[in-house]
């Protein structure tokens, strides 16, 4: 779905609540960009990447926002990429980590599957 509406690329990040058992196998998930790709029409093929822990992304991405669905309101075009926050949520340690980045503000706090808040997250960026 996400490489149908044009996401250029995901971070798979590993969090402090992460369950570090699960490692993404990146060659099946290409595999699925690949003839997602070809469904679509898309020519441009969808980055991955993995990262060991929220430091790390806020390293190469210091322009990015986090998705948490309890911060303050941004205005468009304000970063290059967003957070979507983990299962189980963020650590205190991690949210620390982002307390001068800019977080999306909704009228009711929201629980959502990581598969629907990047959806939400992608649907907002074109609304602000």
């Amino acid at each position: 779905m996400l490489n149908e509406i044009g996401v250029s690329k995901i971070s798979f990040i590993y969090c402090q609540r992460s369950q570090k058992n699960f490692k993404i196998n990146l060659q099946r998930v290409q595999k699925i960009a690949i003839n997602s790709s070809q469904q679509c029409g898309r020519s441009e093929m969808m980055e991955f990447e993995v990262l060991d822990s929220l430091k790390d992304y806020f390293k190469l991405y210091p322009k990015s926002v986090v998705l948490d669905f309890n911060g303050k309101n941004i205005e468009k075009n304000m970063y290059k990429s967003i957070v979507v926050g983990c299962e189980g949520g963020f650590s205190s340690e991690e949210k620390k980590l982002f307390l001068d980045k800019i977080c999306y503000n909704l009228p009711t706090p929201l629980i959502l599957r990581s598969e629907s808040a990047v959806v939400a997250a992608s649907v907002l960026q074109e609304l602000i």
